[in-house]
């Protein structure tokens, strides 16, 4: 029996509100290959286990489920469906968000076939609040056009909308940092496989990642966005190759930076002094000085 070229790797916890919508837009994708869907639920407890099943029970040779019983995290979760797919290349998407175009899969399995000195492909996506699609805007600036991207930009922020990802199955074995306390697993992920290839992006939108209190990330403090930005990029900073440390740090300072300014402006200051010493081996003297006679002033 010959194994699937595209697997589809879906992950969800407790998304009931949405599992439909991401499911049946996958299952809309219009593919001349053959190609697989996997779903990996955490124990949900809200229902979604139930509706996967039914989806199962529908499209047995479509879809396959990973169950964890009992609740395992967000990381072994992931790491338990990636492990899974058996196809050349994989797509993955979080179930709380949707594709809309029909051919994003056929577009960059084609690209990468045509190009193999590609490791990831990923496109552009809307962002919308809830369900509302009247608040969509591009996440990406439309008007930048598709092209390859940097590696050194990946390693300063990430880049890739992990919900239009598509990459080479490269079997990785995870290490054991990518679990520990890494908050932007996704981003260490990206860079780990970016080693086999190189990056393409698509301007193209093809997919709609939803903003709700309940997401992970997206309706998070502003503050506590950088902070897990910079405490990301410090794992992975020290456990990457090390080439690639200087061109880390150029971001992370940025991200300081950024995290000194917020907190200043909003008189935050003992998130500020925290920070500031915490970090501080990221900045340059003349950022140093800058930031800290600020502090002092703003006392």
């Amino acid at each position: 029996m010959n194994e699937p070229l595209v697997s589809v790797c879906l992950i969800t916890y407790n998304h009931i509100r949405y599992i439909r919508q991401a499911i049946d837009s996958v299952i809309a994708q219009r593919l001349n290959v053959k190609w697989e869907i996997i779903v990996a639920d955490d124990c949900s407890t809200d229902g979604t286990s139930e509706i996967l099943k039914e989806y199962n029970a529908r499209h047995p040779n479509l879809i396959r489920l990973v169950l964890q019983n009992p609740n395992v995290g967000p990381a072994r979760n992931f790491i338990d469906l990636i492990a899974s797919a058996r196809g050349k290349y994989i797509a993955y998407m979080e179930c709380d968000d949707y594709w809309i175009d029909d051919f994003k899969l056929q577009s960059q399995f084609d690209f990468m076939e045509a190009n193999p000195d590609y490791a990831i492909s990923f496109t552009n996506a809307y962002e919308i609040l809830n369900n509302e699609l009247s608040t969509r805007k591009a996440m990406k600036d439309l008007g930048i056009p598709s092209r390859t991207i940097a590696q050194d930009e990946l390693l300063q922020y990430n880049c890739i909308l992990s919900l239009t990802s598509f990459f080479i199955n490269n079997k990785l074995t995870l290490p054991v940092w990518w679990s520990s306390n890494l908050k932007l697993g996704d981003w260490a992920f990206h860079i780990l496989n970016s080693y086999s290839g190189k990056i393409y992006y698509s301007n193209k939108v093809t997919a709609c990642y939803r903003m709700h209190f309940q997401g992970a990330f997206s309706m998070r403090d502003p503050k506590i966005k950088a902070i897990d930005y910079i405490e990301s990029g410090e794992i992975i900073r020290k456990s990457i190759k090390q080439e690639y440390n200087q061109v880390m740090i150029k971001g992370q300072a940025s991200r300081v930076k950024a995290l000194l300014r917020i907190s200043i402006d909003e008189s935050d200051r003992g998130l500020y002094f925290k920070n500031f010493k915490k970090y501080i081996h990221l900045l340059t003297f003349k950022d140093i000085t800058k930031y800290f006679i600020k502090g002092l002033l703003m006392k």
